[in-house]
Protein backbone atom coordinates (compact mmCIF):
# COMPACT_ATOMS: atom_id res chain seq x y z
CA UNK A 1 0.00 0.00 0.00
CA UNK A 2 1.70 3.11 -0.90
CA UNK A 3 0.88 6.05 1.40
CA UNK A 4 -0.11 9.60 -0.24
CA UNK A 5 1.05 12.62 1.93
CA UNK A 6 -1.03 15.87 1.16
CA UNK A 7 0.70 18.96 1.51
CA UNK A 8 -1.59 21.19 3.56
CA UNK A 9 -2.51 24.56 1.31
CA UNK A 10 -2.19 26.75 4.62
CA UNK A 11 1.66 27.78 4.56
CA UNK A 12 0.99 28.41 0.70
CA UNK A 13 -1.82 30.28 1.68
CA UNK A 14 0.13 32.48 4.34
CA UNK A 15 3.44 33.12 1.92
CA UNK A 16 1.18 34.33 -0.74
CA UNK A 17 -0.91 36.44 1.62
CA UNK A 18 2.43 37.59 3.13
CA UNK A 19 4.08 38.96 -0.22
CA UNK A 20 0.71 40.45 -1.23
CA UNK A 21 0.83 42.53 1.92
CA UNK A 22 4.10 43.51 1.21
CA UNK A 23 3.40 44.30 -2.13
CA UNK A 24 0.91 46.67 -1.19
CA UNK A 25 2.42 48.63 1.92
CA UNK A 26 5.15 49.09 -0.63
CA UNK A 27 2.92 50.14 -3.43
CA UNK A 28 1.35 52.87 -0.81
CA UNK A 29 4.39 54.08 0.22
CA UNK A 30 6.17 54.97 -2.92
CA UNK A 31 1.93 56.70 -3.96
CA UNK A 32 1.95 58.68 -1.16
CA UNK A 33 6.09 60.11 -1.88
CA UNK A 34 5.04 60.61 -5.52
CA UNK A 35 1.61 62.79 -4.87
CA UNK A 36 3.65 65.02 -1.98
CA UNK A 37 6.15 65.35 -4.58
CA UNK A 38 9.22 63.56 -2.19
CA UNK A 39 11.25 62.35 -5.12
CA UNK A 40 11.88 63.24 -8.54
CA UNK A 41 12.83 61.63 -11.69
CA UNK A 42 14.55 64.07 -13.19
CA UNK A 43 17.01 66.80 -11.59
CA UNK A 44 17.43 69.31 -15.09
CA UNK A 45 15.50 69.19 -18.73
CA UNK A 46 16.02 70.34 -21.62
CA UNK A 47 13.75 71.98 -23.64
CA UNK A 48 13.46 72.54 -27.34
CA UNK A 49 10.53 75.24 -28.23
CA UNK A 50 9.19 76.22 -31.74
CA UNK A 51 10.51 79.27 -33.29
CA UNK A 52 8.56 81.37 -31.36
CA UNK A 53 9.68 80.43 -27.88
CA UNK A 54 12.77 79.70 -28.97
CA UNK A 55 14.45 82.34 -26.69
CA UNK A 56 13.22 79.72 -23.69
CA UNK A 57 14.80 76.51 -25.31
CA UNK A 58 17.51 75.25 -22.71
CA UNK A 59 18.47 72.94 -19.57
CA UNK A 60 15.83 73.58 -16.77
CA UNK A 61 17.14 72.87 -13.46
CA UNK A 62 14.98 71.30 -10.52
CA UNK A 63 14.72 73.80 -7.47
CA UNK A 64 13.93 72.62 -4.25
CA UNK A 65 9.94 72.89 -3.24
CA UNK A 66 10.60 74.94 -0.24
CA UNK A 67 11.94 78.06 -3.07
CA UNK A 68 8.82 78.52 -4.73
CA UNK A 69 6.34 76.18 -2.80
CA UNK A 70 3.68 75.70 -5.55
CA UNK A 71 1.66 72.66 -5.28
CA UNK A 72 4.59 71.36 -2.70
CA UNK A 73 6.35 70.23 -5.73
CA UNK A 74 9.61 71.93 -7.05
CA UNK A 75 10.28 74.56 -10.12
CA UNK A 76 12.18 73.58 -13.14
CA UNK A 77 13.86 77.41 -14.00
CA UNK A 78 16.49 78.76 -16.34
CA UNK A 79 17.96 81.88 -15.61
CA UNK A 80 19.49 83.73 -19.02
CA UNK A 81 22.93 85.83 -18.26
CA UNK A 82 23.86 88.39 -20.83
CA UNK A 83 21.73 90.60 -23.29
CA UNK A 84 18.41 88.63 -22.16
CA UNK A 85 18.10 88.83 -18.55
CA UNK A 86 14.52 86.62 -18.76
CA UNK A 87 14.07 83.96 -16.66
CA UNK A 88 11.20 80.94 -17.45
CA UNK A 89 10.32 77.76 -15.50
CA UNK A 90 7.75 74.66 -15.66
CA UNK A 91 5.70 74.34 -12.25
CA UNK A 92 3.05 72.01 -11.29
CA UNK A 93 -0.39 73.94 -11.10
CA UNK A 94 -2.29 72.14 -8.09
CA UNK A 95 -5.59 73.38 -9.60
CA UNK A 96 -5.29 71.87 -13.17
CA UNK A 97 -3.28 69.13 -12.03
CA UNK A 98 -1.15 69.83 -14.73
CA UNK A 99 2.71 71.23 -15.59
CA UNK A 100 3.07 74.48 -17.06
CA UNK A 101 5.27 76.74 -18.36
CA UNK A 102 5.55 81.00 -17.80
CA UNK A 103 8.34 83.22 -18.47
CA UNK A 104 8.89 86.65 -17.15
Amino acid sequence: ATSVKRVGCFPRTLVFLLILSLMIAFWGIISVKQTRGDFYVCKTVFVQFGEELAPFNGLYTLEDAGASDIGGRGDYIVRYEGNFSQSSRFFYCEDEGVWAFTFD
